[in-house]
């Protein structure tokens, strides 16, 4: 996990530095460069909705000013409505009475001052009254507006509006009268002019560059205050929000983006028409632009500030701390411990980091210290080593585990025959490893010492003693240290030794000691194998009267041939022995029923033979006693060796002689001696 982690660090730490610059008064500069582009980005966000917030307030505004210039164009068209009414209703209309019905015109002409003229028409179209020449036309039979009031037999309001030559709009209605017959009679016609709605502009006191208009359900303007002078104007796209109110941006004859809000008329029934008042966009956005230009002025500004200031002071702040840092860090890389920050210590990351380095630094060159120290020791140590291991007389060898060869002294290639490289051999091929309970599965002792058989190159053996022993250093872990010493030498002499107090010096027998040792051996081995077992006693008769009559030498010789009869008469493994003086004694394990009656029958034969072969004045004569038995494992010599002396004098206090007894006189001088 631990792996893992520090590889997607550094897969991390890579990506940004292909991404980021490399210094760090850059990548300040970048962070600063982040910090401004995310403030403007704020500074946008508010420029934009503040902007929607004054677009947002001047439509509102807008559409309450339509509603009120809608008031007024109702109030307008109302009163024509009235007047018009009350006109077809009276029976001063009359195209037979052109003067009377002028006079009634002009008398109610001064009741609206929206109304710019009053005149009279026939039902074919022609003009025989009016107020005023020039709004009117004298013929406008063939008008749609003046067949529609026929037709409908109500009021209605022209399609068009009509212009004069300076660019003054007119818009004109009429209404019908009509006799008691239900004849039409004649047609009132009433001028409305645009000069109201400058009028109305005024005493709504609307705001600089705000434009008062009246719009017809297709989008096209019918008058507008102030004048733009064009009189082709139509608002485009207004067919979608027709027969309603709202707003919209429309692009003027001069060029200008005015935000538009209308309203509808409700007082003309026959057609839609709309009022609308107009502002320029730019004159409500100024007071946003000129907050959004003020800040930005004031955000770059303190950014260019900033910056100055951040390059200058990153340098006395920063950079000149770091410099010093990676300065000592090159001479640290270099292997000069030594080596120092020289910042004064206070507080911040960049005084802590200083003094961690510091001590670090001086933590590395005291351990660096310590460390040479102790490997002056453990060279001198391993010198010394060496100069013991090499000065040892015994062979030396380091093996692994596996009982392969990985070092060895002056004197175990000397022993041995090693030649280098050591590795290809074995330490079985040197030493008889026993299969000990120290040992592995390899064979190689984990620690002990033994007695086993060294081979030298040449493939001659000798006796060595082995001291294992593991090596006691994490280092070294699995090796083990071989002592081998050559016992020759000391095998010889310990076989002296043994010889020496195991054999009578006299008669090359086994002596008391050397016969307990090997009759213990056999009786359990006898008691294991469920053999019989024989144990014989003789002793040398008369050998006092041989020593007091012919001397000590003369007993010596008899015992060594009474010796000598017993080696021929017994097997070689069967332990024969010389207890002390003139006793001797025979262990013999029984391979058949009659061994025992046969052995001691060729004694008898063999002493009567080296009795008449010696020709000496005294007689070889001896008496023995013998026991058989099967033993058991509490079985003890001892009592074996009492029983058959109890047997053997009791034989030697009968008379006579038998098998069991080779008696002679005790002293009896030879008859070739006298």
């Amino acid at each position: 996990m631990s792996g893992l982690k520090s590889c997607n660090l550094h897969a991390e730490d890579t990506c940004m530095r292909r991404i980021l610059p490399s210094g760090l008064r850059q990548r300040l500069m970048l962070l600063i460069a982040f910090t401004v582009g995310a403030s403007m980005l704020l500074v946008f966000a508010g420029a934009l909705r503040e902007r929607r917030a004054a677009l947002g307030a001047a439509g509102a505004e807008a559409s309450l000013l339509a509603r009120l210039a809608a008031a007024h164009e109702e109030r307008a068209l109302a009163d024509a409505r009235r007047i018009l009414g009350e006109l077809a209703e009276g029976r001063t209309i009359d195209p037979r009475h052109p003067s009377p019905t002028r006079r009634a015109l002009l008398a109610r002409l001064a009741d609206s001052p929206a109304l710019a003229s009053l005149a009279g028409f026939t039902p074919r179209g022609r003009m025989f009254s009016a107020t005023e020449i020039g709004p009117h036309e004298s013929e406008t039979g063939e008008a749609t507006w003046f067949q529609r009031a026929i037709e409908r037999r109500g009021f209605v309001v022209e399609d068009e509006p009509a212009r004069s030559s300076e660019g003054r709009a007119w818009l004109r209605c009429a209404a019908p009268v009509i006799d008691r017959d239900g004849q039409i009679r004649a047609v009132v016609c009433a001028t409305l002019d645009a000069e109201w709605m400058r009028r109305a502009a005024l005493r709504a006191r609307l705001p600089i560059e705000t434009s008062l208009l009246v719009i017809d359900h297709n989008g096209a303007v019918i008058a507008q205050q102030p004048s733009s002078g064009r009189a082709d104007s139509v608002i485009a796209g207004f067919q979608a929000a027709a027969f309603r109110e709202g707003h919209t941006f429309v692009r003027g004859g001069d060029g200008a983006v005015r935000l538009v809000a209308f309203w509808p008329l409700e007082g003309v029934r026959d057609r839609m028409l709309f009022v609308g008042v107009g502002v320029r966009r730019d004159a409500v956005l100024a007071a946003a632009s000129r907050t959004f230009t003020r800040d930005l002025a004031i955000l770059l500004f303190v950014t260019l500030l900033i910056a100055v200031v951040a390059w200058r002071g990153v340098e006395v702040v920063v950079l000149r701390r770091v410099q010093a840092l990676l300065v000592a860090t090159a001479r640290l890389r270099h292997g000069d411990l030594g080596a120092r920050t020289g910042l004064p210590y206070g507080r911040g990351e960049l005084s802590e980091l200083s003094r961690d380095f510091d001590r670090m630094a001086y933590s590395l060159q005291r351990q660096r210290a310590i460390r040479e120290q102790a490997e002056d020791r453990l060279r001198l140590s391993e010198a010394r080593k060496r100069a013991v291991l090499e000065a040892s007389l015994d062979a030396i060898v380091i093996v692994d585990a596996a009982g392969r060869l990985v070092e060895c002294n002056r004197a175990a290639r000397a022993i041995f025959g090693l030649v280098h490289p050591f590795t290809s051999h074995a330490v079985s091929a040197l030493v008889d490893i026993p299969r000990m309970g120290f040992t592995d599965a390899a064979g190689v002792p984990s620690a002990g010492r033994f007695e086993s058989d060294a081979h030298r190159a040449d493939g001659s053996t000798f006796p060595a003693e082995v001291s294992v022993a593991p090596i006691r250093d994490p280092e070294a872990a699995g090796l083990f240290a071989l002592t081998v010493r050559d016992i020759t030498d000391r095998r010889r002499w310990q076989q002296a030794v043994e010889a020496e107090s195991h054999e009578d010096d006299l008669t090359g027998l086994r002596n008391r000691r050397g016969f307990r040792a090997l009759a213990n051996q056999q009786l359990k081995l006898a008691a294991r194998e469920r053999r019989d077992v024989v144990l014989v006693s003789v002793d040398l008769d008369g050998l006092k009267a041989i020593n007091d009559t012919y001397g000590h030498a003369e007993g010596d010789r008899a015992i060594v041939e009474l010796a000598a009869a017993l080696h021929d008469s017994f097997r070689s493994t069967d332990v024969i022995a010389r207890l002390g003086g003139d006793e001797f004694v025979v262990f013999a394990l029984e391979n058949e029923h009659k061994g025992a009656e046969q052995s001691l029958d060729r004694l008898a034969s063999r002493i009567a033979a080296r009795d008449a072969q010696l020709g000496k004045p005294w007689r070889l004569r001896a008496s023995f006693g013998w026991i058989r038995l099967a033993p058991a494992a509490d079985t003890r010599l001892e009592q074996l060796l009492g029983e058959a002396d109890q047997r053997m004098y009791a034989r030697k206090r009968r008379s006579g002689m038998s098998r069991d007894d080779i008696a002679g006189p005790q002293v009896a001088p030879s008859p070739r001696a006298a």
